[in-house]
């Protein structure tokens, strides 16, 4: 999320009053039951906000607040959680996440204490908008209450485009209603012509690609009632086109896609089991082993569709550090070795069991480094050195380390075979020279036969 800018929203708290607003986004269900839920709502469509702050009040003599609800919000840092300031008002303050266009800020919990109706209102407000506007409620809200509470099954998010075309929809009907009017079309403001007899309470409908807007009013004791609107944006297609570019070190990936937009770009290396997504129409692959893969690239619009392709790419190998030897000390061991990559790091690290990238080395200005640990406990264990540079990572360059008594021994298998080695040629000149003696032996007994 973009680093929010606080500091003119902080000094308006601070120093200055606050705002009065006499309108705010409270769309809720008149309640009929003993308890209800008040969804707590803005509208973020038209204005990027990026903070709020208000005071809601509240009847506490016909409703008392049972509790608070944080699901779903919008909001991504609370500055003041919702709360009971006082009987009646409900004080927060809190930063939007900027990523989303979620509209909910919370839900609100009402047991009802006597028979009247639910009057929310907004004692006072302020939200910073991007590029650090100020706004007081009244400027980008409206009062909205929910006659229908108009719900998708299939379409749930307003703000969410789906890649389903067949869209569920149901709603609640007022106890005075009479007849209900409906209708499905592109613009967001209409008046619904489709009227119905019968009472219904859902409808299933197919829609073509594109952003539709369902409308709804019903006639009661009251005449005709305010229209009440639902966003439903659909998008069924493939993002319409896909180029990826190879380059030496990255990719560049280049995509469209008119109706929903590109949400992000995902990267598969089967090879090496690694996926990756980036918002990025970028992925810097000198960071993998080095070796050569086939990569698929998908582009995802943001109802999910995606578009794919298939390229190979090259990640050259970055040389390795080298060993050199070991030197024992009282308390600690240290390793000597030297890299030919002086622009890269190399990272040391020595475990019973595989590579886990460990500590950062010191290389000096000539290629040499001292890696230096503590003893360790008697056992085999494994030392790797690994350099990571702008070009990729190396190999590994893994020695075998036994750890005795009393002593370090480096390439533990090696010093077996050379003790082997040594043993072996030892039982050949014991043999040798064992021969050599019979011989002489046998050369002095003929000598002596030769005399008498």
């Amino acid at each position: 999320m973009k680093k929010t800018n606080l500091i003119p929203l902080l000094l308006v708290l601070i120093l200055f009053p606050l705002f009065k607003a006499d309108a705010f986004s409270l769309i809720y269900d008149e309640p009929k039951e003993e308890s209800s839920e008040v969804i707590i709502s803005v509208d973020r469509e038209n204005i990027p906000l990026e903070a709020i702050e208000g005071v809601i009040v509240f009847d506490s003599e016909a409703f008392e607040l049972s509790d608070i609800s944080l699901d779903g919000s919008g909001i991504e840092t609370w500055m003041t959680v919702p709360h009971l300031i006082e009987p009646g008002k409900i004080s927060f303050s809190g930063v939007f996440n900027t990523e989303t266009r979620e509209d909910i800020l919370f839900g609100l919990f009402f047991d009802k204490l006597e028979n009247s109706n639910l009057k929310l209102s907004l004692d006072s407000g302020v939200i910073l908008a991007e590029g650090d506007i100020l706004y007081t409620l009244e400027d980008i809200v409206s009062t909205k209450v929910s006659l229908f509470n108009v719900t998708s099954s299939s379409h749930p998010d307003s703000n969410t485009w789906y890649s389903n075309d067949k869209v569920e929809l149901s709603w609640v009907l007022p106890e005075d209603a009479q007849k209900v009017k409906i209708l499905v079309d592109e613009n967001e403001r209409a008046y619904p012509s489709v009227e119905y007899e019968e009472l219904i309470t859902q409808k299933n409908i197919e829609l073509d690609d594109g952003v539709w807007y369902f409308h709804i009013r019903y006639f009661g004791d009251n005449g005709w009632s305010p229209i009440e609107d639902k966003r439903i944006m659909i998008d069924t297609n493939t993002p319409d086109k896909l180029e990826v570019n190879v380059k030496k070190d990255s990719l560049e990936i280049f995509s469209e896609d008119e109706l929903s937009g590109i949400s992000e770009y995902e990267i598969n290396i089967p090879e090496l089991g690694q996926k990756y997504t980036t918002k990025e129409n970028y992925f810097d692959f000198s960071g993998i082993e080095s070796g050569i893969y086939s990569v698929s690239v998908r582009a995802y619009d943001y109802a999910g569709n995606y578009l794919e392709k298939q390229e190979t790419i090259s990640v050259e190998a970055v040389s390795s550090p080298h060993f050199s030897g070991i030197v024992l000390g009282e308390d600690e061991i240290f390793v000597l070795g030297y890299t030919e990559d002086l622009e890269g790091k190399v990272y040391a690290s020595i475990s019973n069991d595989d590579f886990i990238l460990g500590d950062v080395v010191p290389v000096s200005d000539d290629g040499k480094f001292v890696y230096c640990f503590k003893r360790l406990e008697p056992g085999l264990y494994n030392l790797h050195l690994v350099s990571i540079s702008e070009d990729g990572t190396s190999e590994k360059s893994q020695k075998v380390l036994l750890v005795g008594q009393k002593e370090f021994i480096f390439g533990a298998i090696a010093k077996v075979l050379i003790t082997y080695s040594f043993l072996i040629l030892l039982f050949i000149l014991m043999y040798a020279c064992s021969k050599k003696e019979i011989k002489k032996r046998k050369k002095t007994k003929k000598v002596k036969k030769v005399k008498k």
